[in-house]
């Protein structure tokens, strides 16, 4: 009863784990999910074989279960390996076809040495079968040949060293401490497979059965883990950790936006602007650079109105400032079309034609359009990779996270951005189509920031100064800004 109780509780265990799996969407891990479950699958079936060879009275096939081992581990080592070769740029069947295009030495030695276990122990059947009376009524267990268990215990340093090495090796590079936590995770739950697949060929006697059925046990538990494991770090982990997206700083700015003479320039709308100042956005606020960062800025705009350039001046400046930058906005919006393309600019834009993060270029992902939970992740992500960095993000999907998702939905997205924002002292400017939203709406959101700014067809307006005091710009209650003038950047 012991044994039928642990192999039950090991499936149910394994079952779940293979669920959890199954089920995984947008994660880190999405490029090895089929090979995670081919592991577990292969699992499954073996407790299966395990629950009805107890209750039957009939011994355990062994010759299945070595050709069940054999599809485990290779599995795993698809798994490390493809975790390793591909960007996560295109999971799935696109990382497999890149991995077997051109198969890692290492991952060739390991499938090589995989295969000889199981054909020599197919071939040669080196176990014998011994039925024995315990406690638990009458059993069977297996003994094998010397040789045969030193091939098991080359077999299991192989694993340990190639796959499992691969992916644990992979985890301290990782700059994302959620997926490089989990990553690790799961390397030690395939490591530990391995051992306690030893363990169950070397154990022996009248109390095999029970401490086969604790194994069994132990590995269901082990497959729960790596289910929870794989759950955690999201795709963009993967993606913003290559391809300068998500890390280190802002390059210096050797594209064809810089002009070469005397004085460096930054081309904005075919103008050069000196960077000298690296203040194209803040001196149209009478400020510099240094008095907004870290900063909450709202941009209410006249969506009739070029309100994309005051964007690409904040963008701008912090290029200029040799600070990471990103802003979030739709395929296909003012804002994308004009930043699309600039080197230095991160571009986080919202699509209906992608389910995933993916990414588009080496300076934008796509994000599905309506998930705000990916929304946070990346600015989460986005954080965690510039942590203790000057940072500045501008958001242009406020408006449309009121349209799809109502006031009060956006209202609290908007709000925890605000405050993921200002644990790490990033600069914020949130864009607003002051024609979309009541005035009541206006005003709570108004009261998320320290200062906010009106743009129209008469241009750029300060409406609120930093600490509430209304700036006083030209007589009026607002700054206009026209260009050719000291805070100038920006024309109505």
């Amino acid at each position: 009863m012991i044994r039928q109780i642990c192999d039950v509780v090991a499936l149910a265990a394994s079952c779940l784990g293979l669920y959890f799996i199954v089920r995984m969407r947008a994660t880190y891990f999405l490029d090895s999910r089929f090979f995670m479950a081919i592991a577990n699958v292969a699992f499954v079936i073996v407790l299966v074989q395990g629950l009805a060879s107890d209750l039957s009275g009939t011994p355990f096939p062994w010759a299945p279960y070595t050709v069940l081992i054999f599809l485990t581990a290779v599995s795993v080592g698809f798994a490390s390996f493809l975790l390793k070769s591909n960007s996560g740029v295109s999971p799935g069947l696109g990382g497999l076809a890149k991995l077997l295009s051109k198969p890692p030495a290492k991952f060739l030695v390991f499938v090589a040495i995989a295969l000889v276990w199981m054909v020599s122990g197919l071939a040669l059947q080196p176990w014998r079968v011994h039925q024995v009376q315990t406690f638990d009524g009458i059993t069977y267990f297996y003994s094998y040949e010397s040789w045969y268990l030193l091939s098991s215990l080359a077999f299991l340093l192989v694993f340990l060293l190639i796959p499992v090495a691969t992916s644990y090796v992979q985890s301290t590079r990782i700059g994302d401490p959620t997926a490089s936590k989990s990553v690790r995770m799961i390397s030690l739950s395939w490591a530990s497979f391995g051992v306690v697949a030893l363990f169950e060929e070397v154990a022996s006697g009248s109390l095999a059965p029970v401490e086969q059925g604790i194994a069994a046990l132990a590995n269901g538990l082990l497959f729960i883990l790596i289910a929870f494991a794989v759950r955690e770090p999201t795709i963009l982990s993967r993606i913003m950790s290559i391809g300068g997206l998500g890390s280190g700083t802002a390059r210096p700015l050797t594209s064809s936006k810089i002009r070469a003479g005397s004085t460096r320039s930054f081309a904005l709308d075919s103008k050069p602007v000196d960077l000298a100042r690296k203040s194209l956005f803040s001196t149209m606020l009478r400020m510099r650079h240094e008095e907004i960062v870290g900063k909450r800025l709202l941009l209410e705009y006249d969506p009739s109105a070029s309100y994309e350039r005051v964007v690409e001046k904040f963008a701008g400046e912090f290029v200029a400032n040799l600070e990471p930058v990103a802003v979030f906005t739709s395929i296909g919006s003012p804002v994308h079309r004009v930043l699309r393309g600039q080197r230095d600019v991160k571009l986080f834009s919202f699509s209906t034609n992608t389910s995933t993060p993916s990414r588009q270029s080496e300076t934008e992902i796509l994000l599905p359009e309506r998930d705000a939970s990916l929304l946070l992740d990346a600015v989460d992500k986005l954080l965690q990779a510039h942590h203790g960095q000057e940072v500045g993000i501008a958001f242009d999907v406020f408006t449309d996270l009121v349209l799809f998702k109502g006031f009060e939905k956006a209202y609290a997205i908007i709000s925890s951005v605000a405050e993921m924002a200002d644990a790490q002292s990033a600069t914020t400017l949130v864009l607003v189509n002051s024609t979309a939203l009541e005035g009541r709406a206006l005003n709570a959101v108004r009261g998320l920031f320290t200062a906010y700014l009106s743009y129209g067809f008469e241009g750029l307006r300060v409406v609120r100064a930093f600490g509430g005091i209304p700036a006083r710009t030209n007589g009026t209650d607002g700054g206009s800004i026209e260009d050719g003038t000291a805070a100038s950047g920006v024309e109505g």
